[in-house]
C-alpha cells in the first residue's frame, strides 16, 4: 500500500521541533493542514519541490477555498507554521539555504493578502454549499427537540469525549516523543481506558484505538499544543463542568471532526472521503423511522466504489480494516450521536440538533418546532411532512387541548384553503379524524370552494345518512390536489391508478373539461403532467386540449 507522504513526515517534523534549541512558533494541527494542502491540492508531495509560485496558491487560493475561518481568528500562527516548515526543508536539506530564503520573502510578500483571503472564497467561486453539494431541498420539515439544558446533558455524557479528556488527564506531563507518548506511557494509558495492547509494542502506533484518541484529543484541545511534553488543554476545562453551551460546542466540535476524519487512517485505498457526511443526511432525512445498517452500508459502498477502483479494492478495505458503515456507526454511539437497535440506526437528538445546526449553515433551512402554545397550523402541518404517525398523534393532541377543539379546526381549515395541495391535504388529515369537535365548522367549509370537495366527504362519514351529492367539480378539485401534491415524484407506471382513484373509467373527458375550469394554482400543470405521461394516447390527448385553454397567467 503506497504510504501517505503527510503522515510519513509528520514524525520527522516532531522530532526535529523538539530538538530546537529555541521553541517553534507554530503548531502540529496547522503544519498538518498546509502540508495535506500541499500534498492534496497544489501537487507537492515533497517539500523539496516547492516552489514560490506555490505559496500564493496554498495560502491565496487553497487555504481559503478548504480551510473553515471564523471572523475573529488569528491566522499569525498559520504563517508561523509555515515559516517553521520552511525552516525544517532547510534544515534536513530539502531545500537549499538560498532557496528557503526566497520562499521565506515570497511569505512575507503574501502577509498582507492573507487574512483577507482566508476570510471569504476565492475570486469567482461561490461558498461551499452543502445544500447543492448533498441534493437536498432548500428546506426540511421542523424538529421537535429538547430544551439544551437537556441536549447538553447529553453531550455529557459521551463515552468518547470521557475516555479524550481522561487520557489528556492520565499523560499530563509525559514526555512527547516525534508527536506520541512513549511506549511505556502508551500501554500505560491505553490498560487505563480498557483498550487492548498486543504482546509486543514498539510505540502508539501499535495500538491503533490509543493513536487515533491522541490525535482526536489533540484536535479538540483535550491536549495543549506542546511538543515536548503532554499539557491540558482549555477544552478540559469546557467539557464537561462548562456551562451548557461550551459543552455543546465541544461536542459539535467532536462531531464535526468525527465526520472529517474517520477515515482518514491507513486505510486509504478507497475514497471513503465524503460517505461519513452523506450516511448523516441520511439519518437526519429518516428522523425517528431510522436508517437499515445494510442500507447504510450499501450506500457507502454506492459512494466509494466506481468504474476506476481496483477489483477486490472494497472486499480487501473490509478484510484490513473492517466495514465502513459499524466503523463510522460505532464512532457515532460512542459520541452519543446515534443509536442503533435490531439492525436499524437511528439519530439521538443530540445528533439531530447539532447536524441540523451544520444544515443550516450550509445553507438548508431546518427549523424547530415552537412550543405548543405558540405553534401555527402551518407548523403543524409542516411538521407532519418528517414526523411518524405516533409523534404528529402526540403534538395534534397538545395542540388541540391548548387551542381548543372548534379553533385548532378553524386554524387547520384555513391554512388548508390558503396553502397548497399539498400542505392542504395534510391539514385535511389531521383535522377530519377530529370533525366530531367541530361539525359547524365542517359545514361552513361547504361554502369553500378549496374545501367543498373534502368537507363532503367528511360530513358524509359522521352521518353515513345524510345525502351529500359529489360533483364533477369535485372529483375534479380532488384530482388536481391529489396530482398537484406529487407533480415531482408521480410514477409514469402509477398514473392510470393515480387518475382512477377518483375519476371513474370513461368520465376522464368530462373531468378534464371541468378541472381547466378551476381556480387553481396547479392544474394547468396537472393537466400537462398527465397529457405527457398517461399511456392511454386519448386520455392524454384530451388532457393537453384541456391544458390549452386555460388562460396564460401574467
Amino acid at each position: 500500500m503506497e504510504r501517505d507522504p503527510v503522515n510519513s513526515l509528520l514524525p520527522e517534523l516532531a522530532e526535529w521541533a523538539e530538538n530546537q534549541e529555541q521553541p517553534v512558533h507554530g503548531n502540529s494541527n496547522d503544519a498538518e493542514i498546509l502540508l495535506r494542502l500541499l500534498y492534496e491540492h497544489v501537487g507537492r508531495a515533497d517539500l523539496g519541490e516547492l516552489q514560490p509560485a506555490d505559496l500564493d496558491e496554498l495560502l491565496l487560493e487553497q487555504f481559503p477555498a478548504k480551510v473553515a475561518v471564523e471572523a475573529d481568528e488569528d491566522l499569525t500562527e498559520v504563517l508561523a507554521t509555515l515559516r517553521d516548515l520552511l525552516t525544517f526543508a532547510g534544515d534536513t536539506g530539502r531545500i537549499a539555504p538560498e532557496r528557503v530564503d526566497d520562499l521565506r520573502r515570497k511569505v512575507e510578500e503574501i502577509e498582507p493578502r492573507f487574512a483577507e483571503a482566508a476570510m471569504a472564497p476565492p475570486a469567482g467561486e461561490q461558498p461551499y454549499d452543502l445544500r447543492e453539494e448533498l441534493g437536498l431541498p432548500d428546506r426540511l420539515p421542523p424538529l421537535r427537540l429538547p430544551s439544551d439544558a437537556e441536549l447538553a446533558a447529553a453531550a455529557r455524557q459521551s463515552p468518547l469525549l470521557d475516555r479524550a479528556r481522561r487520557l489528556a488527564i492520565r499523560t499530563v506531563a509525559c514526555p512527547i516523543q516525534a508527536g506520541a507518548l512513549s511506549t511505556a506511557d502508551a500501554v500505560a494509558a491505553a490498560e487505563e481506558l480498557g483498550f487492548p495492547v498486543p504482546d509486543a509494542v514498539e510505540g502508539m502506533a501499535d495500538i491503533p484505538e490509543l493513536e487515533r484518541l491522541w490525535e482526536w484529543a489533540a484536535e479538540l484541545e483535550f491536549i495543549g499544543p506542546s511538543t515536548e511534553i503532554v499539557e491540558i488543554g482549555p477544552t478540559v476545562d469546557d467539557w464537561p463542568d462548562g456551562d451548557d453551551d461550551a459543552v455543546l460546542d465541544v461536542w459539535a466540535d467532536a462531531l464535526g471532526l468525527l465526520l472529517e476524519e474517520i477515515f482518514q487512517d491507513e486505510c486509504a485505498d478507497l475514497d471513503l472521503e465524503d460517505v461519513a457526511y452523506y450516511a448523516m443526511v441520511s439519518l437526519f432525512l429518516a428522523r425517528s423511522e431510522g436508517a437499515p445498517v445494510a442500507e447504510l452500508r450499501d450506500m457507502i459502498r454506492e459512494i466509494a466504489v466506481d468504474e476506476s477502483t481496483p477489483d477486490g479494492a472494497w472486499d480487501a478495505w473490509v478484510e484490513r480494516c473492517g466495514d465502513p458503515a459499524e466503523r463510522l456507526l460505532a464512532t457515532l454511539v460512542d459520541l452519543g450521536a446515534t443509536k442503533v437497535e435490531e439492525g436499524v440506526a437511528r439519530l439521538t437528538p443530540l445528533g439531530q440538533y447539532t447536524f441540523g445546526g451544520a444544515l443550516t449553515d450550509g445553507g438548508v433551512e431546518v427549523p424547530l418546532l415552537p412550543p405548543v402554545e405558540e405553534m401555527a397550523a402551518f407548523d403543524l402541518v409542516d411538521f407532519a411532512k418528517g414526523s411518524t404517525d405516533e409523534e404528529l398523534a402526540a403534538e395534534t393532541e397538545a395542540w388541540f387541548e391548548v387551542r381548543g377543539a372548534v379553533a385548532a379546526t378553524d386554524e387547520l381549515l384555513s391554512a388548508a384553503a390558503e396553502g397548497e395541495a399539498e400542505d392542504r391535504m395534510i391539514a385535511i388529515s389531521i383535522a377530519a379524524p377530529l370533525a366530531e369537535t367541530a361539525r359547524q365548522r365542517w359545514q361552513q367549509a361547504l361554502d369553500e370552494p378549496m374545501l367543498r370537495p373534502y368537507a363532503k366527504v367528511t360530513l358524509h362519514q359522521l352521518e353515513p345518512s345524510e345525502e351529500l351529492e359529489s360533483t364533477v367539480a369535485d372529483a375534479a378539485r380532488l384530482l388536481t390536489d391529489m396530482l398537484a401534491a406529487a407533480l415531482d415524484s408521480v410514477d409514469p407506471e402509477e398514473l392510470p391508478d393515480l387518475l382512477a382513484e377518483t375519476v371513474p373509467a370513461g368520465q376522464e373527458l368530462a373531468i378534464f373539461e371541468e378541472m381547466w375550469r378551476l381556480d387553481h394554482p396547479d392544474v394547468r400543470d396537472v393537466l400537462s403532467l398527465i397529457g405527457a405521461q398517461h399511456p392511454d394516447k386519448g386520455i392524454a390527448k384530451a388532457a393537453r386540449k384541456a391544458a390549452f385553454k386555460i388562460a396564460p397567467t401574467e
